[in-house]
């Protein structure tokens, strides 16, 4: 898909950014087979049966192409366009709006009531790992780079408690946390939590696993609570048409109500609703990555790349 009218420039035009400029399209073009309305989920257990959902909801007259993409992919993807709306975690959020043009409208409620979720740390039972102050020089695991409960609120843990690991991976995946874990690869691991919602399962990082170990969730203990952090959001371009946006909200709340939704969204996120956002409910997040004392973009993989995008998305607003 070509990049549409006023966007950032795209990756492509990085290296002729002084020689001439990019092609664009008009947003009035949105939403027609030639130029669909492109939906992001964020790679994670359950999101190809959301967009599955979705693709099948919006089988009408405005055209919808919903796919599962990773983090970087989606931040990547705001700036020439070809993301439009994405379901998203909430620090890929933060600096989503900070560095490109992405704006929280909509976001989770979970099947407990609630608006936010936890990060901890879990450790083997009978490990080496008992307390918090054991993983100094051990080996600790988190999702990746842009993960919230899966590295931010674990980075600022750690540091809040003086605690040095002798080495942290990036393990790619909360499942893989786990697993390393449990099978002694990694001595902790960072993960998201939650307490057991409605249905009396433990919706945490572990149960991603119990196809594998069943008894996943008597040997993985919980050895720090890392903080609370907001429910993802649904994210839509801010230079998308104010007529266009209504409309993608009001679409994307009906959907949430049926049963397709309702069966997609529990399983991939363990939440029953969709709700209204604004951008002032992740001031938490953005504190949170204040508290590192790093540069965002030394906090994330590519970071500069998406500095240098705002200042010329500066310059051509």
């Amino acid at each position: 898909m070509r990049a549409f009218s006023e966007l950032l420039i795209p990756i492509g035009c990085l290296s002729v950014i002084l020689l001439a400029g990019c092609d664009r399209v008009e947003y009035s073009k949105l939403g027609v087979p030639e130029d669909p309305v492109r939906i992001a989920i964020q790679d994670s257990k359950g999101a190809p049966e959301l967009a599955q959902a979705l693709n099948n909801f919006f089988a009408g007259s405005l055209k919808v192409v919903a796919e599962v993409k990773g983090t970087v992919e989606i931040v990547e993807g705001f700036g020439p366009g070809t993301v439009h709306v994405a379901f998203m975690n909430t620090l890929g959020y933060v600096l989503a709006h900070e560095w490109t043009l992405a704006e929280a409208k909509l976001r989770l409620k979970y099947s407990n009531g609630k608006t936010d979720y936890s990060g901890g740390i879990i450790a083997l039972k009978g490990g080496r790992v008992r307390v918090p102050e054991d993983i100094n020089g051990r080996v600790l695991a988190f999702k990746d780079r842009y993960a919230t409960t899966g590295h931010l609120l674990a980075v600022n843990y750690l540091r809040k408690s003086n605690i040095v690991p002798a080495t942290t991976v990036f393990a790619g995946s909360y499942r893989d946390v786990a697993l390393g874990v449990y099978e002694g690869r990694f001595d902790a691991g960072a993960i998201y939590f939650g307490k057991p919602g409605p249905r009396g399962v433990s919706m945490d990082s572990r149960i991603e696993i119990l196809d594998l170990h069943p008894d996943a969730l008597e040997k993985l203990v919980l050895i720090a609570d890392t903080g609370n952090v907001p429910s993802g959001p649904v994210v839509i371009n801010r230079r998308l048409p104010p007529e266009m946006k209504m409309e993608l909200i009001e679409a994307l709340l009906r959907f949430s109500v049926t049963a397709p939704a309702k069966k997609a969204l529990l399983n991939a996120y363990d939440a029953t609703a969709l709700i209204p956002a604004t951008d002032a409910d992740f001031a938490s997040v953005r504190a949170d990555l204040a508290a590192t004392g790093m540069n965002p973009e030394d906090f994330v993989e590519k970071g500069y790349k998406f500095t240098m995008r705002r200042a010329m998305q500066n310059q051509h607003d």
